[in-house]
């Protein structure tokens, strides 16, 4: 008896957990467009986040160097707000930009000691 009471309270837990997950996320709008150069922008969108890219080859004196520039928006579990983050990623590394984001302070000129 003991154990059918157990059997039923885990089958209980394991049906309520499986009630709470949430459906995947499928893609509402796709965009990818694309030349002979290697050059691309892509777009897409889900429920709740979105996504821009575009990719162009710079010239450079050694040739020339991918930069990829683009942005993604994602809405916060906690708050339900929307952040935004933008970012450049080129010869230099990946820089990202957005409002939650925090930014190191400037740095004091000094003055020479020679």
């Amino acid at each position: 008896m003991h154990a059918t009471v157990v059997a039923l309270f885990a089958l209980v837990v394991v049906a309520a957990g499986q009630l709470q997950q949430k459906p995947i996320q499928i893609a509402r709008d796709y965009v990818l467009n694309a030349d002979s150069t290697g050059q691309h922008s892509l777009s897409y969108a889900e429920n709740d986040a979105a996504r821009t890219q575009h990719l162009a080859l710079k010239p450079s004196p050694e040739g020339y160097v991918p930069t990829i520039q683009g942005s993604y928006s994602f809405r916060a579990a906690d708050t339900n707000k929307i952040y935004t983050v933008r970012y450049i990623a080129d010869e230099t590394g990946f820089h990202a930009e957005g409002d939650h984001l925090p930014v190191a302070p400037a740095i004091p000129d000094l003055p020479a000691t020679f």
